[in-house]
């Protein structure tokens, strides 16, 4: 069961190609290119955004967008604190000449226009002005935006984040399925792979139900270097896509590393345990 939706998942969901020697990797969203920015300067920093129409909305199942976000660090010093939150992303280093891109699949139409707002780096003040094109929910969704799915298409997300000012990086990928068991019940089943030299915690704010509250992502788990884990729960509610924060923290100094926003499948009515600013906030 697991090959299949894997060997599925590579077909429609996010593709990674050209592993580095930084251990990060290039993501890129499939679809149909529907929004696109960038600005920025060659002696400092380059940032991107870019929206792409993976499906169109169907009475039974919301629209899939694909989001691509990228900071590229142009100069001769690592860059800390990385806070863009207009665009859902923080990043607690990007090295010199790194970049670091997120490919993330959520559910949802696009806001009805774009929106701007500043991208911070550094302890001081300085900063660029963006202009993105986020989800008409918002990045931290309150409810879903569909009560229920019967398609199941694997839903994956992509990001890269700096391990230290050395040089190194690393990815993290999410894979999430849905499968449905009976007219009422749902197995969920969550993938994630650190491709990275160094183990890393990491914490899945996922909306959940009662059933859900052992599964070991949402306190935070320990994934080891170059790992993949598998993650499985059952649940006997309406299942639909739901938005996730996601933050990756060094494990020997548990310092937050990264925070990004994911697509996974979880309970239409489900509830966060934590609330997802804070997480963001955690990483600055």
């Amino acid at each position: 069961m697991r090959a299949v939706y894997v060997f599925v998942s590579a077909l429609i969901g996010l593709i990674t190609a050209g592993q580095s020697a930084s251990y990060a990797e290039k993501c890129y969203c499939p679809g149909k290119l529907i929004a696109k920015f960038k600005n920025g300067d060659d002696s400092n920093l380059r940032w991107s955004f870019a929206a792409f129409l993976i499906r169109q909305g169907q009475p039974d199942n919301p629209p899939l967008v694909c989001y691509d976000r990228s900071v590229l660090n142009e100069t001769d010093a690592t860059i800390l604190n990385i806070r863009w939150d207009v665009a859902g992303y923080r990043r607690k280093v990007i090295p010199s000449k790194y970049t670091n891109s997120s490919c993330v699949t959520l559910p949802g139409e696009l806001n009805a226009t774009p929106v701007s707002g500043p991208l911070h780096y550094g302890i001081s003040s300085d900063h660029y002005d963006t202009t993105v094109h986020p989800p008409h929910d918002g990045w931290l969704q309150k409810t879903a935006t569909s009560s229920g799915s019967n398609d199941w298409l694997p839903i994956r997300s992509v990001f890269e984040f700096g391990l230290n000012d050395k040089g190194l990086e690393s990815t993290i990928i999410v894979d999430s399925y849905a499968q449905p068991l009976d007219d009422k019940s749902t197995r969920l089943i969550y993938e994630i792979e650190n491709r990275s030299p160094s183990p890393v915690t990491l914490l899945l704010n996922i909306p959940v139900v009662e059933s859900m509250v052992k599964l070991p992502f949402l306190q935070s788990v320990s994934l080891k270097d170059f790992s993949r884990s598998f993650f499985e729960t059952e649940v006997r509610v309406p299942v639909t896509i739901r938005q996730a924060v996601i933050r990756v923290s060094d494990e020997a100094n548990k310092q937050p590393l990264a925070a990004d926003v994911v697509g996974v499948y979880a309970p239409a009515e489900g509830r966060r345990l934590i609330s997802d600013e804070s997480l963001f906030d955690s990483v600055q």
